[in-house]
């Protein structure tokens, strides 16, 4: 059967691969091991952040008002009755008149309503004298600026990257359900196919395709298994078969144009559905997709150039959304 003078166009074939869209069971994974999965749930935030009005540089927490009027030629004086550094804080209560050290993310001290840049005072013991004023609030991060407790950070499939991981973390979540990852058979057809070497026998091709769409595959958060078989149709035949009763996904390369040796499609369709075979793009046009014991089926170009541009096109977001 010639599928391939039948050419449909890309959104139809997406279309139709859509419809037949699996999805993996889910599992819960530590954080540490998450980069590159897909997550399953929302994530919300268990704190706020930052979880207490924080200063937001060194400096002295003041009350502002002790400052108005303070300059260059009008210096002012406070008085030091404690010292905070970062993951620490004060249990004293401000007074008029009185200023605290603090560290850039220390807790404000209670009484307190601006920080004082550190380059605008001049220290002197326990006696601080201040060459600038602050208005209240100045300085100072409040409590939940970026994230308030309970807010939504994240939406179902999300793919995790490095800066979704430091979200998660800041959220408070040391585990995260994701979907488990696909399993993949790569089915290689080819009588020509060679492994890389630096002399090979003529009329042979080394097999690049085995390295490539496998690195694609895995590229795209599934985990892949590969083969290499022969142009005979009894072999093809048994080994989408087997493959498609122990994997979630087969990719063939190879076997899909119009020409004596290829039989991936006719496989295909005498054990299951051809939902399409040739697609109106190019690059990429001897691309197929099928139903093999309830098992999507993809079938790639032999040719290297073509198979990367049918993989990113055709193959990569069923794999992520699964």
């Amino acid at each position: 059967m010639k599928f391939i003078s039948n050419l449909i166009p890309l959104g139809d074939a997406l279309a139709k691969i859509d419809e037949n869209q699996k999805l993996m069971d889910t599992e819960k994974i530590h954080l540490k091991d998450s980069q590159g999965r897909v997550l399953a749930h929302s994530i919300s935030s268990y704190h706020n952040s930052p979880p207490f009005d924080k200063s937001a540089m060194d400096g002295y927490a003041v009350i502002a008002e002790d400052t108005f009027g303070a300059s260059n030629n009008v210096i002012k004086e406070l008085k030091i009755i404690d010292r905070i550094g970062a993951g620490d804080f004060s249990d004293k209560t401000l007074s008029n008149g009185e200023a605290i050290v603090i560290a850039t993310g220390a807790p404000i001290p209670n009484g307190a309503n601006a920080v004082l840049m550190k380059e605008f005072t001049y220290e002197d013991g326990d006696n601080l004298e201040i060459h600038s004023q602050v208005t209240p609030g100045e300085n100072i991060s409040p409590k939940a600026e970026d994230i308030a407790k309970g807010d939504e950070l994240l939406g179902e499939n999300v793919l995790i990257r490095p800066q979704e991981m430091g979200l998660i973390a800041s959220a408070g979540h040391s585990e995260v359900e994701v979907y488990k990852k696909p399993r993949v058979k790569l089915l290689i057809t080819g009588n020509e196919l060679v492994e890389p070497s630096p002399e090979i026998d003529k009329a042979k091709i080394i097999n690049s395709n085995q390295f490539t769409i496998a690195a694609l595959i895995r590229s795209a958060g599934a985990i892949v298994d590969i083969e290499h078989g022969a142009d005979d149709f009894e072999a093809v035949k048994e080994a989408i078969d087997k493959a498609s009763n122990e994997y979630d996904v087969v990719i063939t390369t190879g076997g899909t144009a119009i020409s004596k040796g290829d039989v991936v499609v006719e496989a295909v369709e005498e054990l299951g559905e051809v939902l399409f075979h040739g697609v109106a793009m190019r690059p990429g046009k001897p691309v197929g997709a099928g139903i093999v014991n309830d098992t999507q089926i993809f079938m790639l170009s032999g040719q290297p150039v073509a198979a990367m541009g049918q993989f990113d096109i055709v193959v990569r977001n069923y794999l992520f959304k699964m």
